[in-house]
């Protein structure tokens, strides 16, 4: 009770307690179906994750050498190559691993044989990249197009999350999901949201986001976009804000201003829940309203019928019409995307 009584203290709250109330609704199913904290770090974990938050002169400078080291790797083809080349020799270690046991084990050689694995849909790797690490997904050719994902509260180890950036991977893009929180998501366990948001604040990130996206254009991708999500929408529309970026798309956003959308410069879609107190419609109105009378920049808004905030990544993977809801949205990211990256391979 004291843990629910904490988190009731914040706008966002509803949509991130584990007992959400509303159950009729599309999306945004418990938190625990969706959400996952990993094990212990080991001591280089530990390292690549010691990016200081007390200033952003201090993150740059202890990221530095991990933007550096990344820089070794070459350009997009030898980036990809190397995540190949590194999941290869997991697969070597893991694979002599097995055989190792299988002999210890006495295991009959007369015993069937596993059915051979279907081929991933892409190579993926967790790995630093710029001064975040991040998980990065991408299909096994070479694209030109590059996307940046920012996630909501519960960061970028969420399983529906990663999915989602495997299919933007799938679909023909070299993708990163950098950890902005370094290694301390929301957990409504431990902490309340609003301390937690307090010591994680959206506008902290964007200096982070931008090496980002500038170390894709170095190596050699010929348009980046980003897509965000809840929290991680303030970042990409801050990205927005000049020509850095070819397309964003943002998702049922949290503290997001009429006077952020007034600044946007970049092609912009915005994905709104019909049943979403932080942002409501009435606001998802008023943004519209905003890039109508901006023509020149490209828009596309759409109030979601029926949905609930987060329903985009936080749906029941076992609910048909949770998942179905989710698969339109997403689908509809990635059209965007396609209309202003023109993605294509080398």
């Amino acid at each position: 009770m004291r843990k629910a009584r904490l988190l009731q203290t914040s706008p966002l709250a509803k949509y991130f307690h584990p007992l959400s109330p509303k159950k009729t609704a599309k999306g945004a199913g418990d938190f625990g179906a969706t959400y996952k904290r990993r094990g212990r770090p080991s001591k280089q974990d530990n390292f690549n994750r010691s990016i200081a938050r007390a200033g952003n002169q201090e993150h740059s400078q202890v990221s530095q050498k991990d933007a550096e080291d990344v820089e070794e790797n070459g350009g997009a083809e030898e980036l990809v190559d190397s995540i190949v080349h590194d999941l290869e020799q997991e697969n070597v270690e893991n694979n002599a691993q097995g055989f190792k046991q299988a002999d210890t084990e006495h295991v009959s050689t007369s015993s069937p044989s596993p059915p051979p694995q279907q081929k991933p849909c892409c190579v993926t790797k967790e790995k630093t990249f710029g001064p975040f690490v991040s998980y990065i997904t991408s299909p096994y050719h070479v694209p030109k197009a590059a996307a940046v994902i920012a996630s909501d509260v519960f960061g970028f180890e969420a399983l529906l999350l990663r999915k989602f950036a495997d299919k933007v991977a799938s679909a023909g893009y070299f993708v990163v999901v950098p950890d902005f929180f370094n290694n301390d998501p929301y957990d409504p366990a431990t902490t309340s949201l609003d301390a937690w948001l307090q010591n994680h604040q959206q506008l902290d990130s964007v200096p982070g986001a931008k090496q980002v996206i500038e170390l894709l254009y170095k190596k050699g991708f010929s348009s980046v976009g980003a897509i965000g999500f809840c929290w991680g929408a303030k970042v990409v529309v801050e990205l927005a804000k000049g020509n850095l970026l070819k397309a964003i798309v943002i998702a049922h956003p949290s503290l997001v201003t009429i006077e952020d959308i007034q600044e946007v410069e970049t092609p912009i879609a915005i994905l709104a829940a019909e049943f979403d107190t932080i942002t409501p419609p009435a606001i998802i109105e008023e943004f519209r309203d905003v890039l109508e009378a901006k023509p020149k920049i490209k828009s596309f808004v759409r109030i979601y019928p029926g949905v609930v905030h987060g329903w985009t990544i936080r749906y029941d993977p076992d609910n048909p019409e949770e998942v179905a809801a989710a698969e339109e949205a997403q689908t509809k990211m990635i059209a965007w995307l396609d209309k202003f990256l023109r993605c294509k391979t080398t």
